[in-house]
């Protein structure tokens, strides 16, 4: 996933450590979409429809898709 843009963070370091912070935030989305894809099917709701909801839900977003999509 790129965002096509080119930023600075500041003093020489600052790069690595925003990109931390950006590695913790998508990681907490990615866990919390799989978590619950689980939930889903364990009460009987269709991946795919939970998928359609994902896609068009307030929280859409290219991170979101993808990881309800599986990819």
């Amino acid at each position: 996933m790129t965002i096509g843009v080119v930023s600075t963070a500041g003093n020489i370091g600052n790069g690595t450590r925003m990109k931390l912070c950006l590695n913790m935030v998508m990681g907490t989305v990615s866990a919390s979409v799989s978590e619950a894809m689980v939930l889903a099917d364990r009460v009987g709701i269709k991946q795919r429809d939970l998928f359609d909801i994902f896609c068009n839900a307030p929280c859409s977003s290219q991170l979101v898709n993808s990881t309800a999509k599986g990819e």
